[in-house]
């Protein structure tokens, strides 16, 4: 992450959180403490006004008519908002669901010719396609997110992944994938 994505997103957080801490900010940025005090003094050198209060119970919070924060999606948060404008058109009764699709695109074309390119070519790989049968549903069991974490990730980047599972006929078996496509059908 650049330096003036980390200081975008820190904004963005001091937006969304209210009053909050230095350790704080720097757990959910993964930074140190020192740099989140940097980001907050160039910011403010930016014109974004940031209040602060020491002792217990201080921390930094937005100040009273500070600038707006634009709203910065990164490639993943774009990916999820297409994901579900899509299912909302396949489930076809929702409503905003035209104002959902606007809004996926309205990202994309927000992007750089050349990362919008790449989005691009990265959603041709997931298919939404209609509801799954009665009968598929009812044998879906909840994933472990730190699976569906592996599963992102190994699709996302392109990597092979090692699956163990327990074949047709019992036999514990293991094997390499890579996930070229993705066919997501709601409510699976």
């Amino acid at each position: 992450m650049s330096q003036d994505d980390r200081r975008r997103r820190l904004a963005r957080l001091l937006s969304l959180e209210g009053s909050t801490t230095a350790d704080a900010l720097a757990a959910r940025l993964g930074i140190s403490r020192r740099s989140v005090l940097r980001d907050i003094e160039a910011l403010r050198r930016e014109g974004v006004r940031i209040d602060s209060q020491r002792g217990v119970g201080g921390g930094f919070r937005m100040g009273a008519g500070a600038l707006p924060i634009p709203v910065q999606l990164d490639e993943a948060e774009i990916v999820a908002l297409w994901i579900s404008a899509e299912l909302a058109v396949r489930a076809g009764v929702f409503p905003f669901v035209d104002a959902a699709r606007s809004s996926a695109r309205k990202a994309i074309a927000s992007l750089g010719a050349a990362r919008r390119a790449e989005i691009r070519r990265f959603l041709a790989r997931i298919f939404v396609g209609p509801s799954a049968s009665s009968p598929v549903v009812r044998t879906v069991r909840a994933v472990p997110r730190r699976l569906l974490v592996a599963l992102e990730r190994s699709f996302a980047e392109r990597t092979r992944l090692r699956v163990a599972y327990v074949d047709r006929h019992g036999h514990a078996s293991e094997r390499d994938v890579e996930i070229h496509g993705v066919l997501i059908q709601a409510p699976i």
